[in-house]
């Protein structure tokens, strides 16, 4: 939660360039450490990604951290500075969903698909 107040990961929808940083990898995995606790359930997750999309899973475990720090862009771009979490959380989760006005999942999956 502190790195979604801090905005660090805008950087990410606002320069995309970035993705192709080594730096914006390790973030990412960083953010994976944090969500998923390990590198096997990380691992866990890209193989079933991997098992429902078709998609080759050694792709899908280079994606990962690159969504993951879009993603946080996402989130924290969605919230707004100065709410208590429980008042910003259910906006910033409600923006996932995408929409006119929000910068969604559906474009975080748009932009990554444009790195592969």
């Amino acid at each position: 939660f502190r790195s979604l107040g801090s905005g660090s990961h805008q950087r990410y929808l606002d320069n995309p360039e970035l993705m192709a940083d080594d730096a914006t990898r390790a973030d990412g995995n960083n953010i994976l450490g944090h969500l998923f606790g390990s590198k096997d359930v990380s691992r866990n997750v890209a193989a079933q990604a991997a098992e429902k999309t078709g998609i080759d899973v050694g792709l899908v475990k280079k994606a990962l951290p690159l969504l993951a720090g879009l993603a946080m862009g996402s989130l924290s771009k969605n919230s707004n500075a100065g709410q208590s979490l429980d008042e910003s959380l259910p906006g910033l989760l409600g923006g996932l969903s995408g929409g006119d006005d929000d910068f969604g999942l559906d474009d975080v999956l748009g932009l990554a698909k444009k790195f592969f």
